[in-house]
């Protein structure tokens, strides 16, 4: 294209000389010689116009060529993007469509448990025991609960309120407590045996919640006509039960028994 243009002009202003030239053969004209300088210089910058445009066309179209093909290459990229991304959508929706199916199904075993071990009652649910205890597995679940939640010691206390020494058999094992002093022993829970010299045997409780007992050893106090009757609790009694004792001159009694002049 660029060089048909060129070989236009360049005929043209060919013929333009060969014009003047022809006419210079008869007259001799030195104004003809400029403007024919003047024309060769024009035709000289018009060709060296169109080679430097050509040459920023050529690099204007490798330069669109080269963006051409890296968009096409990003389009590729993106492509190959959006159909991994789909992908990945479409495994995601498979597993939380399976997850959803367990949640279902495990939702499902825990109502068919909660209705299996539970009742209503008044608008709420309490374990049914009674329907799990015909299970042997959970009997001895339970069982086993019990023993670990139950202690299996606990504390004995023995405070000697007279004015001398007193010696005790706790467990039959003697102990001295001072006067206006006591004694903490750790025995086991149950039945904890006590005796003082030349007095009975004594058996005393020792239980849960508290696993606690206390006992007195008390003088002996002038001849009363004793009746034993209910016991008679309260919620000091309950925390930090007493009973009262005592030996050789002093006098068993219990704080669980009323006496009476």
């Amino acid at each position: 294209m660029f060089r048909r243009a060129t070989s236009l002009i360049a005929v043209a202003l060919l013929l333009a000389v060969g014009s003047a030239r022809g006419q210079q053969a008869s007259v001799y004209d030195k104004s003809q010689d400029d403007r024919l300088t003047a024309i060769e210089k024009r035709i000289k910058d018009v060709e060296s116009g169109l080679a430097s445009q050509k040459s920023d066309l050529e690099k204007k179209i490798d330069d669109l060529t080269k963006l051409m093909a890296a968009q096409t290459s990003n389009v590729a990229k993106l492509t190959d993007t959006a159909a991994d991304q789909k992908g990945q959508i479409q495994k995601l929706t498979t597993d939380v469509d399976s997850l959803t199916s367990r949640i279902n199904t495990e939702l499902g075993n825990i109502q068919k448990n909660l209705a299996d071990i539970s009742r209503s009652d008044g608008g709420r649910y309490v374990p049914n025991i009674s329907a799990a205890m015909e299970h042997e597995s959970f009997r001895q679940d339970l069982q086993s609960a019990v023993n670990y939640s139950l202690k299996t010691r606990g504390t004995f206390r023995i405070a000697n309120k007279t004015p001398t020494h007193q010696l005790i058999a706790v467990n039959r094992t003697e102990y001295m407590v001072p006067p206006a002093e006591e004694l903490l022993l750790d025995a086991p829970v149950g039945t904890v045996t006590t005796q003082l010299p030349g007095h009975e045997l004594m058996n005393w409780t020792l239980a849960a919640p508290s696993y606690y007992e206390s006992v007195d050893i008390v003088p002996t106090v002038p001849p009363t006509r004793t009746i034993a009757e209910r016991p008679i609790y309260s919620p000091s009694s309950l925390a930090s039960p007493t009973s009262y004792f005592g030996a050789s001159d002093y006098l068993w009694t219990s704080s669980r028994v009323i006496t009476y002049p």
